[in-house]
Formats: C-alpha cells, structure tokens, sequence
C-alpha cells in the first residue's frame, strides 16, 4: 500500500481562501489558567488537560502554528481526540478543527495566523464530548518571514503520511538555500517538509510545478533532527514543468523523513 504526499509548488504567492471547518462547540473551561507563547519547540502547558477544557495562546500575524497530541511531537491522548482551535474574540466559529489526523486517532492542526492576538486550542474527546483522562496538547510556532514559511528544515512543513493523498501548497518565492549542497543541480531555493511515517507500505512523495519555469528536485534525508541529516534518496527524472515523484520503502512507525524541494536551475 502507498502512502501519500503530494506537493504542489509555484513561483506566485499562494492565496489562501477561507472555508468552513467542522468543530466542536465551545466549552468555555480553561486550563491551566494564564496565557502561553509558543515557541519554536514542541511544548505544553501542561500534560493534564482534560477533554473539554483550552490552553490560551498568544500568536502573531503571519506566523504558522501546529498543534497535536501525536506522540511524535509531545501530545499525548489515549481515546479518539479532536482539537478545535478558536480566537479568543470569537468562540462561535472555529478557526480551525482536526480529528484523525495521525496515528488513526489522534488530531493535527497547522494553522497561520492573520491576525496578532490570542487564541483557544480546545480538547475533546470524539464525538465533542469530555471526560477526566490526563492528555497533553502539543504546540509551536513557526516564524514568519519574507520567504515561503518553510524555507529552512527547522521550520519544514509537517505532515503525516496517510492512503488518502492530501495536497500540500507550497511556493519557492523567496526560498533561500540550506546546508547540505544539493543531490543534483542548484539547491538556491530549497523548501523542507517533514513527513511521519505510519510504518505501513510505501510512501509515495509527488512534487506538481504550477506551470512552466520550475524544474524540481526532490531529496530525502533520514535523521533525528536537522543536525545531522543523512541524504538517502533523490529524484531528478523529469524536465521544466513535469511532475517529479518519490518513493520511500521501508520507514519505520513513526520515523520522521526530511524532504526538501527545489528548482535544478539556479534561482533568479
């Protein structure tokens, strides 16, 4: 069975259109009190929330935000859990929800934010109901800057391999090139993506150019975090404007591959 990630890339801004999202209704229960700043680092405010209660949380307009109970990155949930992400103005309407979003039942939510203020990250157990079991809400923040928000791979995008295949928009705009020197051609304009194996089947990495003007590399790295990333895979089989494709074999449950992207030519 493959598994999926498919990456969209373009050389124009990507515009980012509004939508419903599902969601839990709000509970108004905080806790722990007090309001917290993510930081570029997995973190917690605490490790026992309980469904039905939110953690606050500053943000800042234009920075991304992920928060979780994977595991992988801090969270921790031992039911089927939901996040439903609410801005502290606003409780009627969700930002932002997630279910099932990784590890069969556990939630992942990333999110950029337009505007700079507070919001509520809110746990609950499916289907929107409470309960008194010790979970811990992972999340951290991802700095904003004139380049794509994943222009290095401390800051690569997150996503979590699954058989449904789920599009990722992603831009070069403004990328910048990163240690290591790339497999082939000129890594001047490299993005990094990050994806979390489920152990199962192959993972199948596609990268579709918006167009002409773009002629992908992919390249993959194993490692336990960007220090020290270990190159294991590359693709350059296609010309300016074609689908480049990928496929990883044999990564373990929850082993993290790096993918980072860029043009073969040098960038403009």
């Amino acid at each position: 069975m493959l598994r999926f990630l498919r990456l969209t890339l373009a050389f124009t801004a990507i515009l980012i259109s509004a939508s419903a999202h599902s969601q839990c209704v709000f509970n108004n229960t905080q806790y722990p009190s007090g309001t917290f700043t993510p930081t570029t680092t997995w973190g917690n405010a605490t490790t026992i929330s309980y469904a039905g209660e939110y953690v606050a949380l500053n943000v800042s307009s234009g920075n991304t935000y992920e928060f979780s109970t994977c595991p992988e990155f801090g969270g921790n949930a031992s039911y089927d859990s939901q996040l439903t992400l609410y801005r502290s103005t606003n409780t009627t309407v969700a930002l932002d929800y997630s279910d099932d979003d990784c590890n069969g039942d556990d939630a992942f939510i990333s999110w950029q934010a337009t505007f700079t203020g507070v919001v509520f990250i809110q746990l609950n157990e499916f289907n929107c109901v409470t309960n008194s079991t010790a979970s811990t809400i992972a999340y951290r923040m991802i700095s904003g800057n004139s380049g794509p928000d994943n222009d290095d791979c401390e800051v690569s995008i997150l996503t979590v391999a699954t058989p449904i295949c789920n599009p990722i928009q992603a831009t070069l705009a403004g990328a910048t090139g990163s240690a290591p020197a790339g497999c082939v051609g000129t890594n001047t304009d490299d993005v990094w993506f990050s994806v979390v194996s489920s152990g199962t089947g192959d993972i199948l990495i596609e990268v579709t150019p918006n167009g002409t003007g773009f002629d992908p590399v992919v390249e993959v790295f194993s490692g336990i975090s960007c220090d020290g990333l270990s190159s294991f895979g590359c693709a350059d089989e296609t010309l300016d404007g074609e689908i480049e494709a990928l496929t990883i074999t044999g990564a373990a449950p929850l082993e993290i591959i790096w993918v980072r992207v860029y043009d073969f030519y040098t960038a403009p």
